[in-house]
């Protein structure tokens, strides 16, 4: 919890100051971060649940982009995440790229980079589609039930699309219950300080995001 709320503060904080560059920042940083420092491989074991960082970072990212549909529009959106997706696709070049060069071609290598792409793909689907029907009841609602139904929209279609492909590659491991249970916590957690961080940007700026 309080790694959530710090990882946001730096949202309010940054933006605050350097505006878009703090999102893209931020957005980059957290969806590429959440491929690599994910609950498969660095859990938290907390209550019996395999929590990671992912879950948080990777709801930042999601929370960057909507910040950035408010604040300057869905172009602008769409540009800030096709740029993250991208910055993955380059990481997972890399990685392949290095890993290659060091170990050989293996097979783990391989499953590694496809799953990249799976999250590539997932995200800029999810994105899409959240961004579209977020502008299509923008001027139907208030912000704060756009980034909750923005950030849920996300976080399910996502979900659907990144876990089945992603053990179709590497296998189903034995506790996937658990992990994506533990998923959807850490990311209902970052939800509810993204709501609080718009809240404040909003009374720090006096104008409606």
């Amino acid at each position: 919890m309080l790694f959530t709320i710090i990882i946001f503060m730096l949202a309010l904080i940054g933006y605050k100051k350097f505006h878009s560059s703090t999102l893209y920042a931020l957005a980059i940083g957290g969806i590429v971060n959440a491929n690599f420092f994910h609950a498969g491989l660095y859990p938290i074991n907390c209550f019996g649940l395999p929590f990671g960082i992912d879950s948080i970072i990777y709801t930042l990212f999601v929370f960057c982009v909507i910040l950035m549909f408010f604040q300057q529009g869905k172009k602008s959106a769409y540009t800030l995440a096709i740029s993250s997706v991208v910055a993955i696709l380059f990481s997972a070049i890399m990685q392949l790229i290095a890993e290659l060069f060091t170990t050989g071609s293996q097979s783990t290598t391989w499953f590694t980079f496809l799953t990249f792409f799976v999250s590539a793909a997932a995200s800029i689907i999810a994105i899409v589609i959240t961004l579209e029907i977020l502008d299509k009841i923008k001027d139907k609602t208030n912000n704060y039930i756009k980034l909750i139904v923005g950030l849920l929209l996300h976080t399910l279609i996502n979900t659907a699309i990144y876990y089945p492909l992603s053990m179709l590659i590497n296998g189903t491991p034995s506790n996937i219950g658990l992990l994506v249970l533990a998923s959807f916590i850490g990311k209902l957690i970052a939800t509810i300080c993204a709501i609080f961080t718009l809240f404040l940007l909003h009374k720090l700026n006096k104008r409606s995001y």
